[in-house]
C-alpha cells in the first residue's frame, strides 16, 4: 500500500483529519506567524520612565508601520545613549508644525494643555522648556513619569527616520497583556 493516496480512493478517517484540520490550522499558522514577522517586532522596557502606563520588564508588541506622528502615541525610537544606540520607549507630545512647551511637566501644545487620555506623573520642580517649535520630519516626545524621564527637554525633537514603530500591546507579563493605552500599573 502507497503512502499516498489518489483523491477520490478510500481514505482513513486519520488521513481526512490530517487534510481538513490539521492541514489547514498548519496553514493558518505559518501565514500568522509570516505576517507578524514582517510587520510587528517586540521591545522590552526598562526603567520606570513610562510610568503609569508601562512598567520596568514589560514586554511590547510593536507595528512596525509608523508613516505618520499622531500625538499620544507610544512609540519605540532608536537613540545615541552612554552605552551607545539603544532603544527607548516614549508617548509622542508634539507633532511637525507644533508649538510646545513644557512647565513642570505639564505639555502645553500649540497654546493648549495637554490632552491627557492616559496618566501622566508630574512635579512642581521637575524641568520645564521654553516654546519651541517642531521640525517638518521630528516628533517632541516625553515619558509619562516626567521627573523620571530623559526625553526631547535634554535631547530634542526624535527625526521620524529613527522611530521603529508604535507599541500597540503589552505582552509580557500575562497579567498585565493588554493595549498599552489600556493598561495600567495596579500598584
Amino acid at each position: 500500500m502507497s503512502p499516498l493516496r489518489i483523491l477520490g480512493s478510500k481514505t482513513s478517517s486519520s488521513e481526512k483529519i490530517l487534510l481538513f484540520v490539521i492541514f489547514p490550522q498548519l496553514v493558518i499558522l505559518v501565514l500568522v506567524i509570516a505576517f507578524l514577522w514582517f510587520y510587528y517586532s517586540t521591545a522590552l522596557v526598562v526603567g520606570d520612565s513610562m510610568l503609569p502606563t508601562l512598567i520596568d520588564e514589560d514586554r511590547l508588541l510593536v507595528a512596525l508601520d509608523y508613516n505618520g506622528a499622531v500625538r499620544g502615541d507610544v512609540i519605540v525610537f532608536t537613540q545615541a545613549t552612554t552605552e551607545g544606540q539603544g532603544n527607548l520607549v516614549k508617548r509622542v507630545i508634539a507633532i511637525p508644525g507644533d508649538e510646545v512647551e513644557v512647565n513642570a511637566g505639564q505639555a502645553v501644545v500649540n497654546g493648549i494643555p495637554e490632552d491627557t487620555h492616559y496618566d501622566i506623573f508630574t512635579s512642581p520642580a521637575d524641568v520645564s522648556t521654553a516654546s519651541y517649535r517642531v521640525p517638518e520630519g521630528y516628533v517632541f516626545v516625553l515619558g509619562d513619569n516626567r521627573p523620571g524621564s530623559a526625553d526631547s527637554r535634554f535631547f530634542g525633537p526624535i527625526p521620524l527616520s529613527d522611530v521603529k514603530g508604535r507599541a500597540v500591546w503589552i505582552i509580557w507579563p500575562l497579567d498585565r497583556a493588554g493595549f498599552v493605552d489600556d493598561v495600567r500599573n495596579s500598584d
